[in-house]
């Protein structure tokens, strides 16, 4: 009897397996390179989708535009449900020729330049919010109170949100506005006396190689503590960066691909900025401006020289 009552059961137990297996969708994550800031959300969000959904991943390194093409036609005809992209060009791929199937996308400098469909994409912006930045600039640096700031249209709504966080924490921020990106050196010049620190924002029009090189000159030759968006910057010879964690942004990735193979459309789910910032320092830069960090404040941030030698703050 014990025996009969298990054969019945079996079948119905495959059938519930086969359903189980029906409804598992098919994630796709595409990254820009094998670079780690593109890799480690990559396996983040894989890492978070597993076990619920088959994941597949591939990476744009070395594949030319007809390359990339016949990777997006092989994806079609994987029919994935969702479509997480890591990268501008990752993005660009699976809005431009991986189309109907919903765009999750994030580390996008410029999400906004490559005029992707709002209807059919969500993501997380690259851009931390200003009041986030405002606050972490005041918990590491709090006796520099007044920052210079030069912005272009594209990051007016951005600074006015900060000015009112950093009036809120008592700081000054004093913004010079320019409309092309060849006025950034008058611009910054003209702030240099005034101000205790400088904020560089992730503004693409006015982030130039010209201007980033003459940022770094001019900062040293200044003695001026410059606090940025990227770690490479620093390595570089800038102060500091507030940047996004991209482990946190990994698991936000995977949040918003989870949401959307439970049938939420991508147009629902508001595109948000990263959940954690990740503080670095540039190690020789600090002694050669005579600024300490709060020692309860270093197991808090990364600290790296000028050769770029990484190693957690102890």
């Amino acid at each position: 009897m014990a025996v009969a009552k298990l054969l019945w059961c079996l079948p119905l137990a495959l059938v519930l397996m086969r359903a189980g297996q029906a409804k598992a969708a098919l994630v796709v994550v595409v990254k820009n390179s094998s670079e780690a800031k593109y890799a480690d959300p990559a396996r983040v969000v894989a890492n978070s989708l597993r076990g619920k959904h088959r994941i597949a991943s591939f990476d744009l390194d070395g594949r030319d535009m007809s390359a990339a093409k016949r990777l997006a036609q092989h994806i079609v005809g994987m029919h994935p449900n969702v479509f997480v992209a890591l990268g501008d060009k990752a993005a660009y791929l699976g809005d431009r020729f991986v189309k109907g199937v919903p765009l999750v996308f994030g580390m996008v400098a410029n999400w906004q330049a490559l005029h992707l469909r709002r209807s059919n994409s969500t993501g997380v912006r690259q851009n931390l919010a200003p009041e986030t930045m405002c606050s972490q600039i005041k918990m590491f640096m709090p006796k520099l109170r007044r920052i210079g700031v030069v912005y272009t249209r594209v990051s007016k709504h951005y600074v006015e949100r900060a000015m009112r966080r950093a009036a809120a924490l008592s700081m000054t921020l004093l913004p010079v506005f320019i409309n092309e990106p060849s006025e950034f050196k008058l611009a910054y010049k003209s702030l240099a006396e005034q101000v205790d620190i400088f904020w560089l924002v992730q503004d693409p029009t006015m982030v130039t190689k010209e201007n980033l090189k003459l940022l770094i000159a001019a900062s040293a030759e200044d003695k001026m503590p410059t606090v940025t968006y990227s770690s490479g910057l620093v390595k570089a010879g800038l102060l500091m960066s507030i940047a996004p964690d991209t482990t946190a942004v990994g698991h936000q990735l995977g949040r918003l691909a989870q949401a959307i193979t439970q049938g939420t459309a991508p147009a629902k789910l508001p595109m948000k900025p990263p959940d954690k910032a990740k503080v670095t320092f540039n190690q020789r830069t600090l002694k050669e401006l005579g600024l300490k960090i709060d020692p309860q404040l270093l197991d808090f941030v990364d600290l790296v020289s000028l050769k770029g030698l990484k190693g957690r703050g102890k």
